[in-house]
Parts: structure tokens; sequence; C-alpha cells
């Protein structure tokens, strides 16, 4: 007699996309790893419950088969996602205790999943000062930080329907997760976009921008110290965020536009920098505004890479910088802002994984040989109706990445309740601690005379 198959069995292995290549070659060369989402919860508030979310956990991994997997080698030189062979001994969920909440950040951030582990992690921190927080953690190989907000919204469902049916099951989700699909469409005219964008960019190959500088080489890089892992932040109010919203529309700017501007004005001053200087920051882009839209997307990267360039005068106004980063965003605007050439993306399909990751190690490489320029990824609006566990709705939240060393400075932002926090995790030596806080303050000290 045939078996029936059962239709919420998740798949056991799943194709390895373009851009999960990119990651995970990246991530031997630790420049990638863990993107972890925390959400804060008062004493007086219930968090959620324990069990229940270590069940979410474990039906979420079936939920998006990918986050149950891990990328394996296949055929003479390629990968593929392969599902870990005993699901269920594996700990996606953990309850822990800290003494405070920087503690529990910092027990968080400093741990590196091997190449092999979770794709996601789940912990409960019970904090000795009061309150609890929950700490999402999922791998910047199969996630970025949208995916890893959708992440957040399928766990808080789980979490609900659990309670309503202990015996709930998902259907998983079988949604595409080619980051680049939508390229297909692309017209002459949006290739012209691209490639007058690229042109610019080549323009400003030449300049030499404010940046920080580390290990040299690869092997240095690799052998830095990560056993202080620490993180900087700071919360724009909903008063205070409004104002900025006003002032950007005022200015003819975007909010991204006012930010990358304080940034740069704070970058410059931290750095100790004499006088006039070029400022470069790379932004990642949500490559999910050009795709089309999708009623439950796999979880995925949509990530794309820009970068603007401008002049920093610190003698200046601030709204002579603020006019100088909106221009920069006008012209990233013009040329899809994060859109890879699609001929270089044609390139990276077809290469093999020893080819992908030469040519990847390359591009860290020659990164590493010059000062690197802060990245700051905007990460965007969380959307709170779908937060509520069994109701409630955390107080807080932030996005962090895990702990870089320098010179890599990777600054993310949360909005969450009509707040904005800016955020950095880094490695706390003495170099690091007297820069990172000062760095997101001084931000918040231009934005607040540009206010006045």
């Amino acid at each position: 007699m045939t078996a029936v198959p059962d239709p919420l069995a998740p798949p056991d292995n799943l194709p390895a996309e373009v851009l999960d290549r990119m990651l995970h070659a990246l991530a031997a060369r630790r420049t990638s790893g863990l993107i972890h989402l925390f959400l804060g919860w008062p004493e007086a508030a219930p968090p959620p419950d324990a069990a229940r979310l270590a069940r979410a956990a474990r039906l979420l991994v079936d939920a998006e088969p990918v986050l149950a997997c891990r990328l394996l080698p296949e055929g003479r030189d390629g990968l593929r996602w392969h599902r870990h062979p005993d699901v269920d001994a594996i700990p996606w969920f953990e309850a822990i205790e800290a003494e405070d909440r920087d503690a529990a950040i910092r027990a968080v951030i400093g741990q590196e999943e091997p190449a092999d582990g979770r794709n996601l992690i789940l912990r409960l921190a019970r904090l000795g000062t009061g309150g609890w927080l929950l700490a999402l953690s999922v791998n910047h190989g199969v996630a970025d930080g949208t995916a890893a907000y959708d992440c957040a919204y399928r766990l808080a469902a789980l979490h609900d329907a659990l309670a309503a049916d202990a015996d709930h099951r998902p259907a998983p989700n079988l949604a595409s997760r080619d980051s680049y699909e939508w390229m297909a469409n692309f017209s002459a005219r949006h290739w012209l976009r691209v490639l007058r964008r690229d042109l610019g960019e080549l323009r400003q190959a030449g300049a030499r921008p404010l940046g920080l500088e580390g290990p040299t080489d690869i092997a240095g890089w690799m052998a830095a110290p990560r056993g202080a892992p620490a993180h900087a932040a700071v919360t724009l109010d909903p008063a205070r965020l409004a104002a900025l919203d006003r002032l950007a529309v005022a200015r003819g700017a975007s909010r991204l536009e006012l930010l990358v501007a304080a940034l740069g004005r704070s970058f410059h001053t931290i750095l100790g920098a004499d006088g006039t200087a070029c400022f470069r920051v790379i932004l990642p882009s949500n490559l999910r505004r050009y795709g089309g839209a999708s009623r439950q997307p796999a979880i995925r990267n949509m990530s794309g890479m820009a970068a603007m360039t401008f002049t920093v005068d610190p003698a200046a106004p601030f709204a002579a910088t603020l006019a100088a980063a909106t221009a920069e965003g006008a012209r990233l605007k013009r040329g899809l802002a994060g859109a890879t050439n699609p001929l270089a993306i044609g390139l990276m399909r077809r290469l093999g994984q020893r080819r992908l990751d030469a040519m990847l190690e390359g591009v860290v490489a020659r990164g590493l040989r010059r000062p690197s320029p802060p990245t700051f990824t905007n990460v965007g609006r969380i959307a709170e109706p779908r937060l509520r566990f069994g109701g409630v709705l955390p107080q807080d939240a932030m996005l962090l990445t895990m702990a870089f060393p320098r010179p890599l400075l990777l600054i993310t932002g949360t909005e969450f309740r009509r707040s904005l926090t800016l955020a950095i995790g880094y490695q706390a030596d003495a170099w690091s601690a007297a820069r990172m806080q000062p760095l997101l303050d001084g931000m918040v000290a231009e934005l607040d005379g540009a206010l006045a």
C-alpha cells in the first residue's frame, strides 16, 4: 500500500540562490554572521509563554524550510540547502538568565554559529533587574533585516495559534527565494538607469573618503580578537522623530538623507578629521521595493548595496551637508538604488563556488587595504499589529548585527512604536569604546542642532 505524502512536511532540500552563495563565502571570511532582533518587556507586562515560544520556534523552521537547513557541497563545485537530519534534537529555543539588559545583549551578539549550525536561534532572557528580553537571531546567509522582522511576525502568529490549538502545524512556505527574479522584467530603460549610476560610481572611485583602519589583510582580520562584545544605541523618541520628518519634508529631503548627513558630520568629528573631507557611507538597500508584492514571501535576502559620497565641512551649517546628501540620494534613486547590474548577477549565477569564493575574497582583501567607510542600514518600521504575543506588544525593539571588530562598522536603524533606535554592535577595545557611543550621540546632537 502506497504511503500518502504528508502535505505539511517541509522539503528535504532547497536550491542555494546566488545571494545565499555570496553570503556563505563572506561568512567564511567573518564579514557576515547573525542578525539579532531584540524585543523587550517590562516587569509588569507578561512576556510570551516560554513553552509556547519553544514550540513556535520549532514550527517556524518547518514553516520557513530554509531555516532548518545547512549549505552543503553539491556536485563538483556547487552548494545546496539540506535539512538537518534530526531537526527535533536542535535547540532552536533557549531560556537564559542575565544580570541586566546589557549583559543579555552581550551574551547574544558575542556568539558565532558554525557554518553548518542553526539559521534560527530564539532566546528568552529573564533579567535580574526585572523584565524580559527576547532575542531572535537569524543567519544573514538566509535572511536580511526585513526578513528578520518577517520571522518575528511568523513567530508571534505561531505562538498565538498554539494557544488556540496545541496541535497546530503550519504549511511550509514554498515561495521563491530568488532575490533577483524581479530583474527578469528589466527593460532597456532600467538597464540604462543602472549603467548611468555605475558610471557615476566610477567617477568617485578615485576619492579617498574618511574611514576606519584595522587589519590590512585577511589573515589579520580573521585573527582579530572577538571576545569583548558590546553595543551602543540611541533612541529618537516619537516627538523628536516627527519633528525630524517635518524638517526633511521642508528641506526636500528624505529621513534617510537627514540621518546620513548627521552621520557624516559626527563621523568626521570622532575621527578627528581636519577641515573639509570626503565622506562615504555604504547603504544596504531593500530590493523588495522593485519586486512584485507577495502575500507570504519566503524568508530570503533581498538586500542590494548602494553608496553615497559627498563632502563634509564641519565649519559649514548642517543645511549644506544635508543638501549634499540629498543630491547624492537623488542620484541613487534615478539609478535604482541598490540594484546590482544585471550583467554582474548573470555572471555570478554562472560562477562555480570556488571562483565565486575567490572573487569575494579579493573584494574583502581590497577593502582591508584602505580605510573602511561606515555602513548604515535603516531597516525600517516594524508592523506593530503583527508583533503581539498573546495580545501584548513589546515595549521596545532593536536590531543589531553580530559584534564586529574594527574596521567593520555597521549601524542599524529600527522604527518601533513611532521611535527610531540607532545601534552598533562592536568589539570593545580602547579604540572602539571611545568612539561608538559618541558617534551615535554626535548624530543626535547634529539633528537637534538642525531642529533648533
